[in-house]
């Protein structure tokens, strides 16, 4: 954020004037609703044995009511660092060694140097050619791998192979070969979504109409396929905004899981995300896990004639 703040912003406000919201709801609490409360109730048990789980739950390791207000000061606290310090607030100082000591007090490997990288990480302003298909007389663009944008482009083209119209929208046919489509299309795509690094160009032949009419014909109809993948978790936050001068941004806010790893480092506030689940164990795969590289990530979808 802090990034794109500084090469994307207009300079008319100041970081701690765009984050003075933020930290001000953080401070006065704010009052949860219904889905959250149940979601928190559902996955509490991934927090509650951690030392600082009151810094999310209420006091006595309770989850909040539906109406009942919740305060974050140590969240607060973090965003008024960010404000007046920037990225170094948070990736270097006591916060940083918070999440180093967190991330190995539960037997996993981060350094301080680790999180200083961060600062050194420059901004890649090169133009990249982005994916597009026509669907319905529409001209749907997506962003390259490490996005999931090459997801939506499969499964439009194979829903392109349907007659979506005679289905019924949202009938229970209609769904059930939504689903069965994207589905696939995940599938098909999921050694792609990784470090563009370590990706391969042939990864638009994704986009050939073979392709397409060969999982069409592995789609059942009538019968929800298996899947040897199941990957849960519904943290995803997501702002899209355009200005009144055409500026646009779309903002994802993601932890992956419901909370996340559970690990809350201490006086931070916050969970640390389990991301790197979405990476692969087989070594042959262009998404094998390894250290320095990207994980798949979300994307803004452009539409227009």
């Amino acid at each position: 954020m802090c990034s794109v703040f500084k090469h994307f912003g207009s300079g008319k406000l100041t970081m701690e004037q765009i984050l003075e919201p933020a930290f001000k709801i953080a401070e006065k609490g704010v009052p949860v609703g219904l889905k959250t409360s149940l979601i928190w109730n559902k996955f509490k048990d991934v927090i509650k044995n951690s030392k600082q789980a009151e810094d999310i739950l209420q006091q006595g390791r309770t989850v909040p009511l539906p109406g009942e207000k919740v305060y974050a000061p140590k969240l607060a606290h973090i965003f008024k660092l960010i404000a007046s310090d920037g990225k170094e607030g948070f990736y270097c100082g006591t916060v940083a060694q918070n999440i180093v000591k967190e991330v190995e007090r539960a037997g996993g490997v981060l350094t301080l140097n680790d999180m200083k990288e961060h600062l050194t990480f420059k901004l890649n302003h090169e133009l990249q050619e982005p994916l597009f298909i026509d669907f319905c007389g529409f001209r749907i663009w997506e962003m390259k791998p490490n996005t999931i944008g090459i997801v939506v482009l499969v499964a439009l083209n194979i829903l392109q192979l349907y007659d979506l119209r005679a289905l019924g929208h949202n009938s229970a046919e209609y769904i059930h070969i939504v689903s069965e489509v994207v589905k696939y299309a995940y599938l098909e795509c999921w050694d792609y979504l990784c470090d563009p690094s370590y990706n391969s160009p042939c990864f638009k032949s994704l986009l050939s109409e073979n392709l397409s009419i060969r999982i069409k014909m592995q789609i059942d109809d009538n019968k929800a396929s298996n899947s040897q993948f199941n990957i849960t978790g519904s943290n995803t936050s997501y702002v899209g905004v355009v200005d009144e001068e055409g500026n646009g941004c779309s903002f994802i806010c993601s932890i992956s899981s419901d909370f996340g790893t559970g690990l809350i480092p201490e006086g931070c506030g916050f969970t640390l995300h389990d991301r790197l689940k979405s990476m692969s164990l087989n070594e042959s795969s262009p998404n094998a896990f390894g250290p320095k590289k990207v994980t798949s990530s979300f994307h803004p979808s452009i539409h227009g004639n």
